[in-house]
């Protein structure tokens, strides 16, 4: 629920900043996007240290 919500206000910060510059859509869609990015940057870090992440290489 937390994180719809910071979604949702860095999704309308993204649309009001990017109607300044005529990209409302793309920055609106930016903004209420981050916030997942840095969960799944933050989850993939914390398996990553556990070593559940196997390498492809071996």
């Amino acid at each position: 629920m937390f994180l719809l919500l910071i979604s949702l206000i860095t999704g309308t910060i993204g649309i009001m900043l990017g109607s300044a510059l005529g990209l409302e859509t793309v920055l609106g869609v930016f903004g209420f996007l981050c916030p997942t990015i840095f969960l799944f940057e933050k989850m993939y870090v914390r398996v990553e240290e556990r070593g559940d992440v196997s390498d492809e290489t071996e």
